[in-house]
């Protein structure tokens, strides 16, 4: 772990951070986020004050799957499934879950008008994106499609 000293003031998305004098620890993030299984991005965000801090950690994985639903949308429900899957098959790809009713913050940062909408990053620069219920093969297509 590396060590800094910071003198300054922050402002982040949700609220403004006055470190003053304190000693920050850098962590590496990817000890805490795991492939091979679909993250909740509201319990992700738990452990967070804020939750871009908690999307901008995420965001800083190589490769980033994002799912924006909605609980009440038939065809996000319909697709969960084919999401869940792909991100047990695709194991060196983040695969996370955010709920536009909980975080809308986000899916209006990220101009989101219709879901389900599946977003990719690479190196946290988003590639490409995908809108609707897609099929397995659909979804695989466009992973490798967005995440060369």
């Amino acid at each position: 772990m590396k060590k800094i000293l910071i003198g300054l003031t922050l402002i982040i998305g949700c609220s403004t951070l006055i470190v003053h004098e304190a000693e920050a620890v850098k962590h590496n993030s990817s000890k805490s986020i795991k492939t091979g299984s679909v993250i909740d991005f509201s319990e992700f965000a738990a452990n967070y004050s804020c939750p871009d801090k908690a999307l901008s950690d995420i965001l800083l994985e190589r490769k980033v799957i994002i799912d924006f639903f909605s609980n009440g949308c038939p065809p996000c429900r319909a697709f969960a499934p084919t999401f869940k899957q792909a991100a047990q098959e695709h194991t060196g790809v983040v695969f996370v879950k955010i709920n536009v009713s909980d975080h809308n913050s986000i899916a209006n940062r990220y101009n989101v008008r219709k879901i389900p909408s599946i977003r990719f990053f690479v190196d946290g620069q988003e590639t490409g994106q995908e809108h609707g219920k897609l099929e397995t093969r659909e979804l695989t297509s466009a992973i490798r499609r967005h995440l060369r």
